[in-house]
């Protein structure tokens, strides 16, 4: 993902978000990438941007002097060992926002954390709010069930959603490459990436609802307004 892009993946067509007059959270905000598209078109004052990795968050400081950004010392099996595990983002973050931006956080996430955090971050909206999220897509789910369905027998879509495994799976144009250490035992490795079936991730935190994204990511953006 070219990080130059990522205004444009938010900003997306009939939703009508006036950007320069929005607050915004940019939840899981790394070292500001997203600002590096998106300066031109909002307000430095009105932004915030948290994240769980604190050398991120020192690096986004740095490259984003005229911005706000808090490290959020939420525990995680891979970016954040140490962290706080009862730390909720209402814990750290304590003011209303317009929209919340997640890119690329669910997809390194079980879907339970994922919907506990989506909850959470419920908390955060102004009335009207919006919460725009991206997880894995089925151009690269689909596939990646397909294979390991023929590798492995009796594996269903419930089950593989809970599958935890050890190693990622890459994909390049479309071959995907799968490494001899992945390992299919949830009771031995925690997961810290989650493939997600879109109708599930619908109907269980309704009324999400799919927007576009650009052509050759493997993501899909969802958005999520103020229940």
């Amino acid at each position: 993902m070219d990080n130059k892009n990522l205004f444009q993946i938010f900003d997306v067509p009939g939703l009508d978000i006036d950007w320069k007059n929005v607050s915004i959270l940019d939840y899981g905000c790394n070292q500001g990438n997203y600002i590096n598209s998106a300066h031109d078109y909002i307000d430095s004052t009105r932004y915030l941007g948290i994240d769980i990795m604190e050398l991120a968050i020192d690096q986004a400081k740095k490259n984003h002097t005229d911005y706000n950004f808090i490290h959020y010392d939420k525990w995680h099996q891979a970016y954040n060992p140490s962290g706080n595990k009862n730390l909720t983002v209402t814990d750290v973050v304590l003011t209303k926002f317009d929209v919340i931006i997640c890119y690329s956080v669910f997809t390194h996430t079980t879907f339970e954390q994922m919907q506990l955090e989506l909850s959470n971050l419920q908390n955060l909206l102004n009335p009207n709010g919006i919460i725009l999220f991206s997880v894995w897509g089925s151009k690269i789910f689909e596939p990646f069930y397909n294979f390991i369905s023929n590798k492995f027998d009796n594996i269903t879509p419930i089950d593989f959603e809970n599958i935890n495994y050890s190693k990622m799976a890459y994909w390049v144009d479309g071959i995907n490459v799968v490494t001899d250490e992945v390992n299919f035992q949830p009771d031995t490795y925690n997961s810290f990436n989650t493939f997600y079936n879109l109708l599930w991730l619908v109907e269980a935190i309704s009324p999400a609802v799919k927007a576009s994204m650009p052509i050759g990511q493997y993501q899909d953006l969802f958005y999520l307004r103020k229940l």
